[in-house]
């Protein structure tokens, strides 16, 4: 029954709160392209319904065995840096996986929007744009990162 302030729904790091933004955009620019905008797309060049689906699955699959593989590719690069950290790590995964949704939702409405609009051509425009955006997010954190390292140096 406590009153939720907007500040109470970011994460208490700052870090987080740009890695959760430019997840948001990430998200949105894969899906701005794909949902909505690429299969109507391969409908008008006459693709069949079988040959986008099995398109579409086919990436699915790929996408998702690139996703798996990813924490092993990095716990081999950072070691057991993040090991150390899965306490904090566990406190900021719910809002950080809120992104992924937000950036769903995105992607999705202005997939069916820009492409409705403007053609396959305008989403992938969007999604280089939020591709851009999401860039610029995590800059600091680079810098950050950077003057973190100096300090304990």
């Amino acid at each position: 029954k406590t009153k939720i302030r907007g500040r109470d729904l970011f994460a208490k790091s700052r870090e987080i709160n740009f890695l959760s933004a430019a997840r948001i955009f990430l998200f949105a620019s894969r899906d701005v392209w794909f949902v909505v905008g690429l299969p109507v797309f391969l409908s008008d060049a006459g693709w069949s319904f079988e040959e986008i689906g099995g398109f579409m699955a086919f990436w699915v699959v790929g996408y998702g065995i690139i996703q798996a593989g990813a924490p092993k590719l990095l716990r081999g690069i950072h070691g057991s840096e993040a090991a150390a950290r899965a306490d904090k790590i566990a406190l900021n995964v719910g809002f950080y996986y809120m992104a992924n949704a937000v950036g769903r939702l995105l992607g999705t409405l202005l997939s069916g929007l820009v492409y409705q609009y403007y053609g396959l051509v305008a989403c992938l425009v969007t999604a280089s744009a939020m591709v851009l955006a999401a860039t610029f997010l995590v800059m600091p954190l680079h810098t950050s990162g950077r003057l973190a390292q100096k300090r304990e140096g």
